[in-house]
């Protein structure tokens, strides 16, 4: 074996990630099965064929996946049973902030290692999402009443298997202790660095070089980042391996000029990419980078050259042996995927470029080696981004050719003015470096704007005209291979693709257009039903988190906002779910029916400039130009909505609701939905009841007329 860590490494990680992400028994047994089958195998032929080098190779894969099986499931008995035996109960901790509290508008974020819990040691982490504020600074020491939940995968990822949020926490407070260590001092860095930026810089441009010099999103405008979603390149905004590199790069240049002790230089390096990664708040994707890094500066001293895929396999090693689980990550997959395509392929890429193109002058050949690797990256990460995102950007390689140099020139700037910017009479030289980060910062968010406003600047992955194009191109490839295509087939073949997913995006777009269907998801605790149109969605009812999980992994592949949701009552039925939507996703408006103007609890945090109340009739245009509209009816306390979708209505009755006292004129409707059958129904006229009761079974009401609602019913309503 020729890179042996690289390959047992990289196939530790991709074993673990399949069993992590598709966890069950059968699973694992398969993947035992086949690891031992893949190694016994490999033992045969290795008997049999000594001369071949290749069996080893066969062995230490079919070893490596059993490994990772023993690992994955040793690591769940021991590390997350203690937790499981925690979720749905009220819990009594004591403990301490062991992370940096974050704020995304009213929401903050707190992660507690406990001490007790119930009276008892045991060390747990627990994730809070808290909207309001309790008086908790960082590493405090707290105490906390308050119900837990299983965490979802990110969380699990970074060791926490526990969450509560919103109304879940009915007690957090400090006891004015703190907690010190070096970690609490680089988070007290980090926020140094943080207030040098935004006293220096415009908002947007803060925001910005926070985001590529730290990986903090959070101050970033949510339609730019949601531009940075759409054109695929929010790799930008997050701390890997190209900012690390950046970073130790302008570090080295100052040392060179310093000194010539080559031990002393990679002494201070390697002290300032561990310090880098601690002030970063150890993302994976950085540490990966780091683990590269410090590998690729250290062989020298040991009269070695780096390999880039044993670096690389040495890196999956390190960050996933202690933790299994950190492949829940889904930024940890896409850098080490990102990585490895461009080891394998970018440099090949941008020498069959350069050939092919007769490229000799230095600029050409780096605009051609920045091509490489951006495709390089793109094509490997593709497939993980159509499974965790439901599609894919093809501007992303534009974008990132575009806008690579000028973030690299931000981050170099934001380093300066974060040095700079605390040090009295120093201060005034950091003003150059923010005059030039204001220029690039402006330039970076115009081309992201410009490439977002594209109406192919992102694809959805499950659409069928999607997988008939990955197919047609993959018989283009296969056909290529096979006649040993020249480079005349090889640009008709890559204009073939392009005008067929052009084509097949048009065909689907005008069997969309103007076209509005509706989704109902019913849990123990509420209802959840949204309405979809071309390019938005909207929320008549927020309830149950069951339901909001679902619908958040419909807004992670196919929407970035929402464009307003009604709560026709405050309580679990209608508003239970909506936190969970609030903390991630932008909602243009929050209509919230309140006859008394006081929030009911649980809802505080949606008091501000985007809840708006309601205590009489209003009527909301849903889809310009097509006749679409919500019209919100409150009648003695209840909210009725009757929606027009072109020819079609919809009549959304609430719980325990009069149908007497209903205007006549909206009575009658093609579908009425209701969760239980509320008095006086028999003065409604319908042609399909969306039923959440069973009730529904003792009426004298056609079969085929009932449309119930087992989890989720979808109707396309024009």
């Amino acid at each position: 074996m020729k890179r042996p860590l690289g390959l047992i490494g990289l196939v530790y990680l991709s074993a673990l990630a399949v069993i992590f992400y598709f966890f069950s028994p059968i699973i694992c047994m398969a993947a035992a099965a086949l690891g031992a089958f893949t190694a016994t195998l490999g033992i045969i032929f290795k008997l049999t064929h000594r001369s071949v080098r290749v069996f080893n190779s066969v062995i230490a894969v079919g070893i490596t996946i059993v490994c990772a099986v023993l690992s994955m499931t040793g690591y769940t008995a021991l590390a997350y049973s203690g937790a499981e035996d925690l979720f749905e109960q009220e819990l009594e901790i004591s403990g301490y902030v062991c992370d940096e509290i974050t704020e995304n508008g009213k929401v903050n974020y707190i992660t507690i290692q406990t001490d007790k819990i119930n009276g008892e040691p045991n060390r747990q982490k627990l994730a809070l999402t808290a909207y309001q504020n309790y008086g908790v600074s960082d590493f405090d020491k707290v105490t906390a009443v308050l119900t837990v939940h299983k965490a979802e995968r990110y969380y699990m990822s970074r060791r926490i298997f526990l969450r509560s949020k919103g109304e879940d926490i009915l007690e957090l407070s400090s006891v004015g202790e703190k907690q010190v260590s070096l970690y609490s001092g680089a988070i007290a860095l980090r926020r140094s660095v943080r207030s040098s930026l935004s006293s220096r810089l415009s908002l947007d441009s803060a925001a910005l070089c926070k985001a590529v010099l730290l990986g903090d999103k959070n101050a970033l405008d949510r339609e730019i980042l949601n531009d940075f979603y759409e054109t695929g390149s929010s790799f930008l905004i997050v701390v890997s391996g190209m900012h690390l590199s950046i970073a130790v790069g302008a570090v080295m240049f100052f040392l060179k000029r310093v000194t010539r002790n080559t031990k002393l230089i990679l002494a201070i390096i390697a002290l300032f990419v561990l310090s880098y990664v601690a002030l970063t708040g150890f993302t994976p994707s950085v540490m990966r980078a780091a683990v590269v890094a410090l590998t690729a500066y250290a062989s020298p001293l040991v009269s070695r050259r780096a390999n880039g895929i044993n670096s690389l396999g040495l890196a999956a090693l390190i960050l996933t042996l202690p933790n299994p689980y950190s492949v829940g990550d889904t930024g940890l997959l896409l850098s080490f995927s990102s990585t490895l395509g461009i080891l394998l392929w970018a440099e090949k890429l941008g020498e069959y470029i350069c050939t092919r193109l007769h490229f000799r002058k230095k600029l050409l050949r780096g605009i051609a080696n920045a091509v490489a690797v951006s495709l390089s990256a793109s094509i490997w990460v593709a497939p993980l981004s159509v499974l965790f995102f439901g599609k894919l950007s093809p501007v992303v390689i534009a974008v990132a050719v575009l806008c690579e140099i000028p973030v690299s020139v931000v981050l170099v700037c934001s380093m300066f003015i974060a040095v700079l910017s605390p040090i009295p009479f120093v201060s005034i030289l950091s003003f150059p470096f923010v005059f030039i980060a204001e220029i690039f910062c402006g330039l970076i968010l115009h081309v992201i704007g410009f490439f977002a406003s594209l109406p192919f600047s992102s694809v959805r992955a499950d659409k069928l005209y999607f997988y008939v194009w990955i197919l047609f191109s993959a018989i283009l490839v296969a056909v290529g291979y096979i006649v040993r295509a020249k480079s005349f087939y090889i640009r008709c073949a890559v204009l073939l693709s392009v005008a067929m997913l052009i084509a097949g995006w048009g065909v689907a777009t005008l069997f969309e257009l103007n076209t509005i269907s509706l989704s109902v998801l019913r849990d123990k605790t509420g209802i959840f039903v949204t309405l979809q149109s071309d390019g938005g969605i909207s929320f008549l009812s927020a309830g149950g988190r069951t339901n909001a999980k679902k619908v958040a992994q419909e807004l992670n592949g196919n929407y970035s906002a929402v464009d307003f949701c009604v709560v026709p009552r405050q309580d679990a039925m209608y508003a239970s779910g909506l936190s969970m939507i609030y903390e991630d996703y932008d909602i243009g408006k929050i209509f919230v029916y309140d006859s008394d103007g006081k929030p009911n609890k649980g809802m505080e945090s949606f008091y501000d400039e985007d809840y708006l109340l309601f205590g009489k009739n209003c009527e909301l245009d849903l889809e310009p130009g097509t006749q679409a509209s919500d019209l919100l009816i409150n009648e003695d306390g209840d909210t009725y909505q009757f929606l027009t979708a072109g020819e079609r209505t919809l009549l959304f009755v609430p719980e325990e609701a009069d149908i007497a006292q209903l205007p006549e004129k909206y009575r009658s409707a093609d579908y009425v939905l209701i969760t239980d059958i509320p008095k006086n129904f028999d003065l409604l006229s319908f042609d399909y009841l969306i039923s959440g009761t069973d009730e529904t079974d003792e009426m004298s009401i056609d079969d085929e007329s009932i449309l119930a609602i087992e989890q989720e019913l979808n109707i396309k309503l024009k």
